[in-house]
This record gives structure tokens, C-alpha cells and sequence, in this order.
């Protein structure tokens, strides 16, 4: 595709290394007769381009798939023909408070329906099953009790800790860790701690269920490598109200609407950004057919580059980004998570199912624990034409399962699609007898972590990275290079589709602040308003 020869202004969102150059002047707008290029179809890139056009620039989207929403997208007319996310999926936190709920209902008409839960706990609990992974027998009502109540504890001690480390003036450790020290009775004087210590195997390995539910499987890092000081701080996770709703008919429509008639340039990945010259920085795409092609900017450049193509060194920056951008970059993890889609002719599990966790036996919480250890059925993962109910009861949802792994299962994205479903047909007839277990009629899997693009489901929050990763992951490099993405979400929200969002509005907000003709004193019409902050 042939661009326009006019200056252009370019936004890429998730940069992230190099050495600062000389200060420039704030420019004079041109973006209403040169057009914004935003790299990146996600939703930065999507929300971004949408509040810079309501501003009057024009915007030139280059993205290197053949379809937009990024690691948001939906496989139409999939199985017996209904739509299905693949990717990311859920509105973490179901109030208007979540900027995605906001513009998917408010701006763009959208229907949304609560899944309930909170991330790792998808669903009311009273639906949730609990189920030893060897033999498939379920845990008894007394024995979850007591389960829950380890967690809670492990919370206390874990907290606890902490600030005994921090009173001490001690390092940071990872939580894998601190559970060790907790698990061995680290202050025995306190009764919790005693009560931790002493606790018996279906508890411990209910306890350690539980943390991998919410460390691996919803954060995507195994415990080693989660830091212990400000674990429970807003920096890792601003709590937003309500339960997990989704979206009928799947995530990627809010980007796909909010691109809806601007120009997008598919199938052109990004393979080098010149910002030396601020007034007029250069990016190099390449095409599908191999050829090269330089776009030069009017005004500016913002980066949805997701964390680990900027790890990975895929872009090369002429003027290294700077030395802070490049430790924070590397600081920060990188989240692993994947899913196994399963229809099947009919079902064959209880009406009443929400999840399932198959609970490992054995010490290792993770030997044997194929696919992370969810399951939940296909009354989340679809809403046919006009119906809206959750129930699972209703016939108006597909008979269909979804595994998911995550953290350091990677080595599942290996595996073909069929190898994965004969794997996660062994653990349902565990469960349910050979005899009731049959053959599913479609199956699929993700594999976020070879995707080209992306490497990695979302950014991750290491042992060692600090409050200040986000500050130097998200600055803008004098005026001529700016950062989206929910790695660069400063508002406790990063792994979220609306981190994301939030983080696109942000920079485009940067962006019109740069002009000299009163853009950025606008009022966005694409922000949240009723978003709250840290």
C-alpha cells in the first residue's frame, strides 16, 4: 500500500531503551493536514486514534497483522458457528469505574453480562468444583474450608514478613521465598504462623492451588520470580469494584469500532524508529512481500509496541532509548497465559459447573498440572443472537470447555492442537468416566508467547523492578517519541485490556499538548470520567 509523501505524525505504544538527546521546543500542530501514524491496532493504539481524530488529527494506523485488536481477538463463526475469544477477554472489575466496560457501553453501544468472579476466581463460588488432578475425586466442603482459610492466612504471614524485612532494612525476596519461610513456622511465637506450619497435606495442597490460581494462572509469574515488598500496593493491582463481565459477541468489537473509517495500513511491521531528527522522525516498515518502506513524521511518534518486542531488541532504534527506559524494560516480566477451547456434541458435566480446579498431588504445585488448573464451560465463552443470560442452564449456550496454563508452562505452545485435547481429555475422564467424556468436535489453542508480535500475554512485575518502571516505561523522549500500552499504565491497571485503553488516552492527551493551536485543552471525549486513579 502506498502512503501520502506529506509529513506524518506517529504514534507507537510500549517502548523502551536508549540515551537521552537535547531537549526540543513544543511543535507547532500539523496533525490536522498531516496525518497521526499510530503504530499498533490494539487497544492503545485503538483509543489513542480515536481521541486524537475527536480532536481534529488526522491518523494513519500502521499495524503488522491483517486485523486489528491485537492480542484482543475473536475467531468468527468457530465450531458450530459463534464467536470466540481468543485472547484477551474479560473486563477485570465490572463497574463503569473500568474505562472498557465505560466505552463499550456508554460510547459504543455494546452489551456486556457478568461472569462473575474476580480474575482468577472466575464465576460465583457456590459453582466452582475443586477436584484432585490423579484421580479425579472431589474435595469435601470441610476440607476447601479449611483450604480458603490457609490462604487467608498465607496472606497475614506473607504481609507480615514483609515488613519485619523492611523494618530490618533486608533486601527484597522473591514470594516463593517468603512461602518457604512461612511454610517452616518463621515466627513460631505467632499462632498464625504455627497454624501455617502445621498444616496437613490436603490443606497444603490447597494452599499452594490457590497461589497459583492468583500468582501464575491470573498474573502470569510463577512465585519465584514475584517480588515480596509491595505485593498487595497498588502498583500491582488497583482493585476496580463488581464482578468480571464480558462482552457479547467478544472483545475485539471496542477496537474494531473504534478504528471503524480510519485509515489502517495491515500487514506492515515496524522495524526501525529514527527519532535523531525530532522535528521529522523516520519509522521503517516492512511488508509482507518483504519490501521496506520509510514514513517520515510531522510531529511526533507513539509506541504500542508490545513489552517483549522491545526486550527482544525485534525494533532497532537509531539513538539508543534512554539508559533508564532499557533497565526498566528488562526489569519487568514477562506473563504467560494460554487457553484450550473444547466443543463437544452435547455436555457431559454438571449443570451447576462454573470451574473447575484440578488440584495437583503432588509436592510440586504445578507437576501434573496440566493446563494451569481451570476449567470452566462454554456459558462464558458465548451468547448466541439476542440472548443475555449467564445461566448455564440455558440451552442457548454451546456445550464447550476451556482449559488455560500459564506462568512457566510454556513449553505447551509446542504441542499441536490435537496433542493439547488428548491431554485435556485424560483429566475430564478422570473426572467423569471414559465412558461419559466424548469427543470434542472442534478444538483450538492460543500460543501468545510465538506470536511474532506480541511474545508474551502481557507484561509481568519481577523480583527487583521497581514503583519507577512504569514512570520511565511510559515518558515521552523529547517530544518526539511517546509510549502506550498497559505495560505503561500508571494507574495500577497494567495486564488489562483497559490499562491499555487508559494508557492510549493518556498519550494522545501528551500529544495534543504539544500543539500550539489548543488541542490539548480540549476535553476528551473518549476518557473515562468516571475512571478513579491512585
Amino acid at each position: 500500500m502506498k502512503l501520502s509523501q506529506a509529513a506524518i505524525c506517529v504514534i507507537v505504544a510500549f517502548l523502551g531503551f536508549g540515551n537521552a538527546l537535547p531537549e526540543t521546543s513544543a511543535k507547532t500542530a500539523r496533525c490536522a493536514i498531516d496525518p497521526v501514524i499510530i503504530i499498533g491496532a490494539g487497544k492503545a493504539g485503538a483509543a489513542a486514534t480515536r481521541d486524537l481524530t475527536t480532536r481534529g488529527c488526522k491518523v494513519v494506523v500502521v499495524e503488522a497483522r491483517d486485523r486489528v485488536g491485537g492480542r484482543a481477538h475473536i475467531i468468527q463463526d468457530w465450531g458450530s458457528g459463534f464467536p470466540l475469544d481468543t485472547g484477551g477477554t474479560y473486563i477485570h472489575g465490572g463497574s463503569v469505574d473500568n474505562s472498557v466496560r465505560w466505552v463499550a457501553e456508554k460510547k459504543l453501544g455494546l452489551k456486556t453480562i457478568e461472569s462473575g468472579g474476580d480474575s482468577a476466581y472466575i464465576g460465583p463460588e457456590d459453582r466452582m468444583k475443586w477436584t484432585k488432578a490423579s484421580n479425579g475425586e472431589a474435595y469435601t466442603e470441610g476440607v476447601m474450608e479449611l483450604g480458603w482459610a490457609a490462604y487467608e492466612d498465607w496472606w497475614e504471614c506473607v504481609a507480615k514478613l514483609e515488613a519485619d524485612r523492611l523494618a530490618k532494612g533486608q533486601q527484597d525476596v522473591s514470594l516463593a521465598w517468603a512461602t518457604n519461610e512461612v511454610m517452616n513456622g518463621f515466627l513460631m511465637r505467632d499462632d498464625t504462623f504455627v497454624k501455617m506450619a502445621e498444616m496437613n497435606t490436603d490443606t497444603t495442597y490447597l494452599l499452594f492451588i490457590h497461589l497459583n490460581k492468583v500468582f501464575e494462572g491470573d498474573w502470569g509469574l510463577p512465585l519465584s520470580q514475584f517480588k515480596l515488598f509491595g505485593f498487595k500496593d497498588d502498583y500491582h493491582w488497583r482493585t476496580i469494584e463488581e464482578g468480571d463481565r464480558v462482552i457479547v459477541g467478544g472483545m475485539q468489537q471496542v477496537p474494531a469500532a473504534l478504528l471503524k473509517d480510519i485509515n489502517l495500513v495491515l500487514n506492515y511491521r515496524v522495524t526501525r524508529i529514527d527519532y535523531i531528527d525530532t522535528k521529522n522522525p523516520i519509522i521503517t516498515v516492512e511488508g509482507t512481500s518483504g519490501e521496506d518502506r520509510n514514513i517520515t513524521s510531522g510531529i511526533t511518534i507513539i509506541s504500542t509496541l508490545p513489552l517483549e518486542i522491545l526486550t527482544a531488541r525485534d525494533v532497532e532504534f537509531v539513538a539508543p532509548l534512554p539508559a533508564n527506559k532499557r533497565l526498566s524494560t528488562n526489569r519487568r516480566g514477562i506473563a504467560r497465559l494460554n487457553n484450550l477451547h473444547l466443543e463437544f456434541p452435547s455436555r457431559f458435566w454438571e449443570e451447576d459447573l462454573g470451574t473447575m480446579t484440578l488440584v495437583p498431588q503432588e509436592s510440586d504445585p504445578r507437576h501434573d498440572a496440566f493446563l494451569g488448573e481451570w476449567i470452566w464451560t462454554g456459558s462464558l465463552l458465548q451468547i448466541k443472537g439476542k440472548h443475555d443470560s449467564t445461566d448455564a442452564k440455558s440451552d442457548t449456550y454451546q456445550p464447550a470447555l476451556s482449559f488455560f496454563w500459564a506462568s512457566d508452562d510454556y513449553w505447551h505452545e509446542s504441542l499441536s492442537d490435537k496433542e493439547l485435547k488428548n491431554m485435556a481429555l485424560k483429566k475430564l475422564i478422570m473426572r467423569y468416566g471414559k465412558e461419559n467424556v466424548l469427543e470434542p468436535t472442534s478444538y483450538i489453542a492460543s500460543r501468545w508467547n510465538t506470536d511474532p508480535y506480541t511474545k508474551l500475554a502481557y507484561s509481568g512485575l519481577r523480583l527487583y523492578s521497581t514503583k519507577e518502571d512504569w514512570e520511565n516505561l511510559a515518558a515521552p523522549i523529547n517530544n518526539a517519541l511517546f509510549f502506550a500500552g498497559e505495560h505503561t499504565n500508571l494507574d495500577g491497571r497494567y495486564q488489562t485490556l483497559d490499562g491499555a485503553y487508559d494508557s492510549g488516552i493518556r498519550a494522545a492527551k501528551e500529544v495534543a499538548g504539544l500543539t500550539e493551536n489548543g488541542l490539548g485543552k480540549i476535553v476528551s471525549e473518549w476518557e473515562n470520567p468516571t475512571k478513579k486513579t491512585k
